[in-house]
């Protein structure tokens, strides 16, 4: 059947985003052909489930993280926690 999507959800808001950023290095990381958000959140972070912190961080710059967070191209310039 069809699923009704609340009025006040946004169908286009698939990423549960964190209100808190945690510790991090900082700085900022270069997409690199083969990248994901999880595997970038991996590599700085030290764990792959704090990918949506980096969506948080560079949501102004790179807005279609937030409909398709699978989308990041080599040579974006992430903002890190």
């Amino acid at each position: 059947g069809n699923a009704q999507v609340p009025q006040n959800q946004t169908a286009a808001q698939p990423v549960q985003l964190p209100t808190a950023i945690g510790p991090g290095p900082g700085g900022t990381y270069t997409v690199q052909r083969g990248d994901s958000l999880w595997s970038i959140a991996q590599k700085t972070l030290g764990d792959g489930s704090r990918f949506a912190e980096i969506i948080v961080l560079n949501r102004e710059e790179y807005p279609e993280l937030l409909t398709n967070p699978g989308a990041i191209y080599a040579g974006w310039i992430l903002k890190l926690p």
